[in-house]
């Protein structure tokens, strides 16, 4: 007997008792991006793909999705303008990575940014106090006019049938972002959803994570798991991200194994 057909009988001898066996290196499988991967590899996306890096910050993220996907058109957005600037030095060379200066909301136009004492914390909201360490962090010293586009108009000026990976850490505006992609969703054309959820107020009036789940509900997206949870000192959750899947992709990989 080979050993790899020992090794299946002794799998469904085990799953027959109710236990699962996994790889030694599953967990460390099992990140937010390496997870975007093995869905879209599944789902047959991986190599055409097209991501929408919104919020993207000093440029890491970009470059997180260039290394697993080095053949994918990247749209990376950044409002601010010193973050902005790294952003550009970050991905200068890689041709497939766009950037582009600017705010996503429900409707384009021009708003005013809340920059915060950390800039990663930078919201078109007003800062909240929760009475966590991270009230110093989003504490507000000044604000800058940033022009702001909605994801339908961007999609259609860049006439893209379909967005692969929609990414979005944009500090409480994240429902806004969705409500600007309606006809997107509508058509079913997003197939992936990477978003920083809050539970509770980290920004004045902001959706937080059941008003997501609902409005993505109504467009057939379902929660597939949630990432990098991050708590206060008394253990209470604040944020976490999440990946949500549109249940076409759901029902193409549900009979596929993402992990071996």
């Amino acid at each position: 007997m080979s050993f790899e057909v020992l090794k299946n009988s002794i799998k469904k001898f085990i799953s027959l008792l109710g236990y699962e066996v996994r790889n030694a290196n599953y967990h460390l499988k099992r990140s937010a991006y390496n997870t975007q991967f093995e869905i879209l590899s599944k789902y047959n996306s991986s190599e055409s793909c097209i991501i929408l890096d919104i919020g993207a910050f000093d440029g890491k993220t970009a470059l997180a999705y260039q290394k697993l996907f080095p053949t994918a058109a990247i749209y990376s957005f950044e409002p601010y303008s010193l973050s902005y600037n790294q952003l550009v030095k970050t991905v200068k060379g890689f041709d497939n990575i766009k950037t582009y200066k600017s705010a996503v909301a429900e409707k384009s136009g021009k708003l005013n940014l809340n920059t915060n004492k950390s800039s990663a914390t930078n919201s078109l909201l007003s800062s909240g106090k929760i009475d966590s360490e991270i009230d110093k962090l989003i504490s507000t010293e000044g604000n800058e006019l940033v022009d702001v586009i909605c994801i339908d108009e961007f999609a259609e000026s860049q006439k893209l049938n379909k967005i692969d990976i929609l990414k979005l850490d944009i500090q409480g505006g994240e429902l806004a972002a969705l409500m600007g992609a309606k006809k997107m969703l509508e058509k079913q054309s997003i197939n992936l959803i990477y978003i920083e959820v809050e539970f509770v107020e980290i920004y004045k009036n902001q959706p937080l994570f059941h008003n997501i789940v609902d409005y993505l509900a109504h467009y057939k997206y379902r929660l597939f798991n949630v990432y990098n949870l991050h708590s206060n000192n008394n253990g209470q959750l604040l944020w976490a991200d999440a990946i949500f899947i549109h249940e076409k992709v759901e029902q193409e990989i549900k009979s596929k194994k993402l992990f071996q």
